[in-house]
């Protein structure tokens, strides 16, 4: 039953990935983790800048916008790579983690 119901099915994801020749879905793959690198590196940039503001006794309202605007922006392009299909939405989720990997580094090198 679940085979039929399978295959009964529309895609999820949208018929202009599935039809691209392959070299065109791997150029659209790479530009996906770099989009997500770019989008990781601007969400804990703001993330860090925000932890700063709270630790020097910053102004909690001013800080609750930005983190607002953070959960939306990276669940709004999140969601869009995923109604592209599993390889775009894992390429930019990778690149939000290497873009997490970078900021973390360079804060532990900044840390006296």
């Amino acid at each position: 039953m679940l085979v039929r119901l399978e295959m009964d099915e529309k895609r999820m994801t949208m018929a202009w990935f599935s039809g691209m020749p392959a070299w065109v879905a791997v150029a659209a793959v790479a530009a996906h983790l770099g989009a997500g690198f770019a989008l990781g590196m601007l969400y804990f940039r703001s993330l860090w800048w925000s932890v700063n503001r709270l630790a020097g006794r910053g102004n909690l309202a001013r800080l609750i916008l930005p983190m607002i605007g953070r959960f939306l922006a990276i669940g709004a392009v999140l969601t869009l790579a995923a109604l592209e299909g599993a390889w775009p939405l894992l390429a930019m989720a990778t690149g939000v983690l290497a873009a997490r990997v970078v900021i973390l580094r360079r804060v532990r090198e900044a840390a006296p």
